[in-house]
């Protein structure tokens, strides 16, 4: 089901600051239970309660360490998976009783997108712009090289400039482009023309040791690798060939364990026979 990513964030003043929610396919959050919990609502442009939702405050457990060391109080977040309505038109958020934070809108917010060409989105990056003339809308940028299933490219952030790099997606005949963005209520949904990318297929992942590692003589070395074909997201752990430029085959499989002769060895890893990852490991 469709579920809005509601947030706020509690200020030093007592109020909160409620970024733009996106909509994701999920599960409703259970609903908090403690009176001084958020009380979050969805209505309709009369006014009528379409959603109520409970939400309570923590405090992420990173920031709660640091700002302890700091003998500072941590700020506090509200987070939770609330159900989404096309007719909602209000946010409306309350805290014993009390309305903190209120977002009213009447129409999706209007968007200018700047499309790249589609020679620009054929190559290693490209540059995304858009704009609204609401400043509380934010957007978020996706891809899609089928125009089915969609990956997140860039954060949520305000309207203006990103630049993607484009070398790690997959390619295919009906790729996309795809900028959501939300004023907090409602969700544009604004999907480019279909361009081409030149399909990627395997690629060998060399994971361990790293690039330039030093060894002692006769001293067992781990590598580890993995195979990955990009477009159909299918991981290889079988089939994967490792190689020495001093020592010659080195076996087959994503972990081997084994001792080179002295010197600098060019370590080869290979999936399904066609693409490769090379590193450099010395021995001494």
């Amino acid at each position: 089901m469709q579920v809005l990513l509601f947030q706020a964030i509690a200020m030093p003043d007592g109020g909160i600051f409620v970024p733009p929610s996106f909509t994701t396919d999920g599960q409703v959050s259970p609903p908090g239970e403690s009176p001084a919990d958020l009380e979050v609502e969805l209505l309709d442009a009369k006014d009528a309660t379409l959603v109520r939702h409970r939400v309570g405050f923590a405090s992420p457990c990173a920031v709660a360490v640091d700002a302890g060391r700091a003998g500072e109080s941590p700020p506090r977040l509200a987070q939770a998976l609330i159900a989404h309505h096309a007719k909602a038109r209000t946010l409306r958020v309350s805290q014993w009783g009390r309305v903190l934070y209120e977002r009213r809108v009447a129409v999706p917010p209007a968007i200018d997108v700047a499309w790249p060409t589609a020679g620009a989105l054929a190559g290693a990056e490209a540059t995304l712009s858009w704009s609204c003339a609401d400043p509380l809308v934010g957007g978020m940028w996706q891809f899609s090289n089928d125009g089915k299933s969609w990956m997140t490219l860039t954060l949520p952030q305000p309207a203006g400039t990103s630049i993607v790099d484009l070398r790690s997606l997959p390619g295919g005949k009906a790729c996309r482009l795809r900028l959501l963005a939300s004023d907090g209520v409602q969700i544009q949904r604004v999907d480019g023309k279909p361009f081409v990318r030149k399909a990627r297929g395997w690629v060998a992942l060399l994971l361990a040791p790293a690039d330039g590692s030093l060894a002692s003589t006769n001293a067992e070395i781990e590598f580890v690798g993995q195979g990955f074909e990009i477009e159909k997201r299918l991981a290889e752990l079988d089939s994967l060939q490792w190689a020495s430029s001093i020592d010659g085959e080195l076996g087959s499989g994503h972990r081997r364990r084994v001792r080179l002769s002295p010197g600098k060895h060019q370590i080869t890893l290979t999936v399904q026979g066609r693409a490769s990852s090379v590193i450099t490991v010395r021995v001494e």
